[in-house]
């Protein structure tokens, strides 16, 4: 038997720790905000690589669901990600001052920019063709 209070405990528990990532979540976009005005190269890549992360994560999790789905929607999505990601990476790569690409000048990494989220939109849209139709994923 628990005694009296004890939900009012756990509750207090739950409200601090949602204060407290409130509080880290407002110390890490004001870092990234510093970051920008000191280097803006690095913040550009780490809110790229964050994107990237999502991205890639959320492929891990459509395909690592695709038999339990049923309909091909997000398996779409998913694998769609997954290229969008690693045109985003190719992207970082290819930005101004990270020298992998140093022929190129600024078009290649705009071109980039804007053919991954000419892929996103039209994944997002095509998407919606597969919601009542079922996938068979194999390799």
């Amino acid at each position: 038997m628990s005694k009296p209070g004890h939900m009012d405990d756990l509750s207090m528990m739950e409200g601090n720790q949602t204060w407290e990532q409130l509080a880290l979540g407002f110390v890490l976009l004001l870092l990234l905000g510093v970051l920008s005005h000191l280097n803006f190269l690095l913040f550009h890549s780490v809110a790229e690589l964050f994107s990237i992360l999502v991205g890639f994560s959320l492929f891990i999790v459509a395909w690592n669901t695709r038999k339990h789905q049923e309909s091909g929607f997000f398996g779409l999505i998913g694998v769609a990600y997954l290229f969008i990601s690693l045109i985003d990476f190719l992207h970082i790569l290819s930005y101004k001052g990270m020298a992998v690409f140093p022929t190129y000048d600024a078009n290649l990494p705009t071109q980039l920019w804007i053919g991954a989220r000419w892929l996103e939109s039209l994944s997002l849209l095509g998407a919606y063709l597969f919601l009542r139709r079922v996938m068979h994923w194999s390799l």
